[in-house]
């Protein structure tokens, strides 16, 4: 249901699901939020609120 929503193939959704070291782009984060319904600033947040910039001292 996502992938045809979105337009992502089955395996792109199967491996970011599936491979710890898969890269989601913004543009698949976007599209599965709203696939979803859910908000893409707050799917955002939630897997990448643990970031933070470097100081620049």
């Amino acid at each position: 249901m996502v992938a045809r929503k979105t337009g992502l193939t089955k395996a792109r959704i199967n491996e970011l699901t599936l491979n710890d070291s898969a890269k989601l782009r913004a543009q698949e984060l976007y599209l599965i939020a709203k696939a979803i319904g859910a908000d893409p600033c707050e799917v955002l947040n939630k897997l990448y609120s643990h970031l933070s910039l470097q100081s620049t001292a």
